[in-house]
């Protein structure tokens, strides 16, 4: 076993909090943008598979039910999205059904815009740190 140097302690730490901190953003961007989604859907007489695609988050789940990602869906994902993001402050829980799966994989899809976006130097692996194994 490799003994950790004190240089490798404070990189992993270092690399911690940036994954960290890339969660947090990005759980505040997920439920922003759901709250949009909510309201563009809101003002829509009919809504199509056009406009999901056009949505921030929704667009991110699966397109064969597209038709099914209603006003009420999209609340209802919200809360599961706000639950899920909450539970993550008190440490990693595998996801418990398939909207908080969803919800995980739209989250680390957010992680990794962040990361580009601010150019964050996280671990080649952070994904399958942060519980993602298809990334």
């Amino acid at each position: 076993m490799e003994s950790i140097t004190p240089e490798r302690g404070d990189k992993s730490l270092l690399q911690a909090r940036l994954l960290a901190g890339a969660l947090w953003e990005a759980s505040a961007v997920l439920i922003d943008q759901l709250f949009e989604d909510i309201a563009q859907l809101r003002e829509l007489d009919e809504v199509t598979r056009q406009d999901i695609a056009a949505s921030f988050v929704l667009s991110g789940l699966p397109p064969k039910h597209a038709d099914k990602y209603t006003v009420r869906f999209a609340q209802q994902f919200l809360v599961i999205a706000a639950d899920m993001t909450g539970a993550l402050m008190h440490g990693w829980t595998n996801p418990s059904c398939v909207a908080q799966e969803l919800a995980l994989r739209c989250l680390l899809d957010q992680v990794e815009v962040i990361q580009d976006l601010y150019d964050l130097d996280l671990a080649d692996d952070w994904a399958q740190s942060a519980g993602r194994s298809d990334v």
